[in-house]
């Protein structure tokens, strides 16, 4: 699911996505994820430093970060 996350980001317009969109392709039932599942995921990478949060006041998206985008490789 890692994977899966990360790949997507790194597929994304800027390596980002919005949470809408996070929330898109948790829709899409692909390896179980669900919205719920996908947020528990990104949180697992934010923590870990591989994906980073860029908050607005009325917006909030995911951003692949170097670390994040090594794992792939």
């Amino acid at each position: 699911r890692e994977a899966y996350v990360l790949d997507a980001l790194a597929r994304a317009d800027g390596r980002t996505l919005t949470r809408a969109e996070v929330a898109a392709f948790g829709k899409q039932g692909c390896l179980g994820l669900t919205p719920a599942t996908a947020r528990a995921v990104l949180s697992d990478l934010v923590l870990r430093g591989d994906v980073r949060v860029l908050r607005t006041a009325d917006a909030e998206s995911y951003e692949l970060t170097p670390a994040g985008a090594a794992l792939l490789e």
